[in-house]
């Protein structure tokens, strides 16, 4: 792995703003990067949890906001799946976001936010004029499914109103 690249993987890994914003200004740096098994800096701070990291990183005019590892994970999918609701919101404005973006099971954001239970997050995605309420997965499963499987009453009426409209 080349070595500012390297860098800024562990800085977003780490959580630390003031290598990301330092290697950010190295003009030959790939903030795309991948690793082996697809993981970019925006995939890493997403995971990690790390808003101002996210934030430097969607600065960045090259950023690639629909990447995805291996699994098929994107940044979307994972602050689905963690609750992380302002990194949510950070990603669902940006220009090209797939809303509906599948991983490797064919989940999409919505149904990993319904998955764990993270209403907020669910409400956000359902704000979004292109939102596929009614994707399966490899299961044949919905997000409204696992809302009723879990007892997610809550995101249940959401996901029914929804789906009325």
């Amino acid at each position: 792995m080349p070595n500012f690249e390297s860098k800024l993987l562990l800085a977003a890994q780490k959580g630390n703003d003031y290598d990301v914003q330092e290697l950010l200004k190295t003009e030959s740096i790939n903030i795309n990067y991948q690793t082996v098994v697809g993981w970019t800096p925006l995939l890493t701070a997403s995971d990690y949890c790390h808003l101002t990291i996210v934030q430097l990183l969607l600065s960045q005019p090259d950023i690639q906001v629909n990447c995805q590892n291996k699994s098929g994970w994107s940044p979307l999918s994972i602050a689905a799946f963690r609750g992380q609701f302002e990194i949510a919101q950070l990603l669902v404005v940006q220009p090209n976001i797939q809303i509906n973006i599948k991983d490797s099971a064919e989940r999409t954001p919505l149904i990993h936010a319904a998955i764990h239970g993270h209403t907020e997050v669910v409400e956000l995605l359902l704000k979004q004029p292109d939102i596929d309420i009614n994707c399966q997965d490899n299961y044949h499963m919905t997000a409204t499914d696992y809302a009723t499987r879990y007892g997610y009453t809550n995101i249940v009426k959401l996901l029914s109103h929804a789906n009325q409209n």
